[in-house]
């Protein structure tokens, strides 16, 4: 058996996006989430990558959920009993939160009827998303998540180990999604009963949020996900033998640390395997490491893998220390490929969109009395050619004075950045400005046009469409978005056939 410790740490999200979906997607698979998954945040498809939830079902482990009916668009068939809640009303701080409650508490008077139970609280969240995390409203709803843990605390079974966490943090603002500090730190706290630990414990280092997921699965004996990435918490990790008869830290002196970590290594192993066997599958089915990267990693595993059995404590204390040397960069060799970007390509790629997008609005709102040529020449060329010069000279000139005179070298960021963004800001300006004073003389012109050829029902589905669009950057709408979006589309559909035949004398 395994057991473990008591305390409050702090549980750091790898990467954005802190959105919902995404985290519960890196919290059971222990995968890195990117942002192509954004989108799935408004609609959320059942994941088929493998997942402790997965490997508890197979396992016939019996799994109990209440809550966040996110759990349930991403897990539709493993739970054996459900309670979902709609995540929807971000207006809503109690209604959910007191059926999650109820749920728990009537769970943990039939302890024997599941083997893992799952209670998803979302009013913390609404609270931030409604007041910010500094409203009285915010201090209320935490001082009701301390009465549920000493409940739950207080009534969990002796064989029972109980994980708090959040599934992202919060800006000042009461919103999250990016990668600042606060989005992507959270508090976790373990607990176990009869274990010989003061309630509250002491801070513990901080854990990526994905480490979840080997503890996890080991510590209910299941196979670690396939595609997992974390690495198990050791401080989780101490024989049962060291909390019989008194606490752990009142045994674990007369239990050496060389079984200690010996003990540990056999967990450690196979969280190594699996995420070796990962690596192998992914570069045998045609992905990409970057050659440096990789090429440490396979040494690291190299170490680890091929070490013979019999080793002498230093040896064992070294392979240990291997086997973690091996999934951190084992981990970040994938985020570095998947998750990172680049911040100079991104610049170029929206400077283009933009100055594309201008071109294309010029040319569909030009007058018909003007050539394209009046309005695009050489000047407005030139001047793009000029301002790139000078955002290159501004971006440089800045990188200098913040690292030799202002001593703001630390703050700012790099020589290429600060020229890619002055170079953009540059040339968006000078583009925007050349543009306006080549239209001057024919604004008048344009606007008449676009008057005479513009009716209210086209103005009214313009509307709804802007609005529509606007809707899908929140992130407190969680999965009834998606239907809200489709409703809209296809309203405006409709909107359009209505007004086409009415414009054609088809329906009167």
């Amino acid at each position: 058996e395994i057991s473990c410790v008591t305390g409050v740490q702090t549980c750091a999200l790898p990467i954005s996006p802190t959105t919902t979906m995404q985290r519960l997607k890196g919290l059971t698979t222990g995968s890195l989430p990117t942002f192509i998954d954004v989108s799935a945040n408004f609609a959320s498809y059942k994941i088929q990558e493998d997942s402790f939830i997965n490997q508890l079902v197979k396992a016939n482990k019996s799994i109990h959920f209440s809550g966040d009916d996110t759990w349930l668009s991403l897990y539709p068939d493993s739970f054996a009993k459900a309670d979902p809640q709609p995540s929807f009303d971000v207006w809503d701080l109690d209604t959910v939160d007191r059926k999650v409650k109820k749920f728990l508490y009537s769970e943990l008077k039939t302890a024997g009827s599941w083997d893992v139970l799952i209670g998803h609280f979302l009013g913390v969240d609404h609270a931030g998303h409604k007041f910010g995390p500094n409203h009285p409203e915010m201090g209320r709803k935490l001082g009701e998540m301390n009465a549920v843990i000493q409940h739950v605390t207080d009534n969990l079974p002796e064989d029972t180990v109980l994980f708090v966490f959040g599934d992202h943090g919060m800006t000042d603002s009461g919103d999250h999604g990016g990668d600042s500090t606060p989005e992507v730190e959270a508090g976790l706290f373990v607990y176990g009963s009869k274990l010989g630990f003061e309630a509250g414990g002491a801070a513990g280092s901080p854990v990526s949020q994905v480490d979840l997921v080997p503890t996890i699965s080991l510590l209910l004996g299941v196979p670690v996900p396939f595609s997992n990435l974390g690495m198990m918490i050791q401080d989780l990790f101490i024989p049962t033998m060291l909390i019989k008869d008194g606490g752990a830290h009142a045994r674990l002196s007369s239990f050496s640390s060389d079984n200690l970590l010996k003990f540990r290594m056999s967990y450690m192993k196979s969280n190594v395997h699996q995420v070796h066997r990962y690596l192998t599958a992914y570069l045998a089915a045609g992905g990409h490491f970057p050659e440096k990267l990789n090429s440490k990693v396979r040494a690291l595993a190299a170490e680890v893998i091929n070490r013979p059995g019999a080793l002498s404590p230093r040896e064992s204390s070294e392979l240990y220390e291997r086997c973690r040397q091996f999934l951190t960069a084992a981990k970040q060799m994938c985020q570095a490929v998947w998750v990172n970007f680049d911040d100079q390509a991104i610049t170029i790629g929206l400077t283009v969109v933009v100055l594309h997008s201008s071109v294309l609005a010029l040319v569909v709102c030009k007058p018909q009395t003007r050539l394209l040529s009046t309005l695009i020449s050489g000047f407005v060329l030139i001047c793009l050619g000029s301002a790139i010069l000078l955002g290159s000279l501004f971006g440089a000139s800045l990188a200098l004075l913040g690292d030799y005179l202002l001593g703001l070298a630390d703050l700012l960021p790099g020589m290429n950045q600060l020229i890619m963004y002055a170079v953009a800001a540059a040339s968006i300006v000078a583009n925007g400005m050349c543009l306006l004073w080549r239209l001057r003389y024919c604004i008048r012109e344009m606007y008449e046009e676009v008057r005479a050829g513009v009716n209210l029902e086209y103005c009214l589905a313009a509307t709804v469409y802007g609005l529509t669009a606007a809707s899908v950057v929140s992130n407190s709408f969680v999965v009834n978005e998606s239907r809200a979006l489709c409703f809209s589309l296809v309203s405006l559909l409709l909107f359009y056939l209505v007004v086409h035949c009415r414009s054609s004398k088809l329906l009167c």
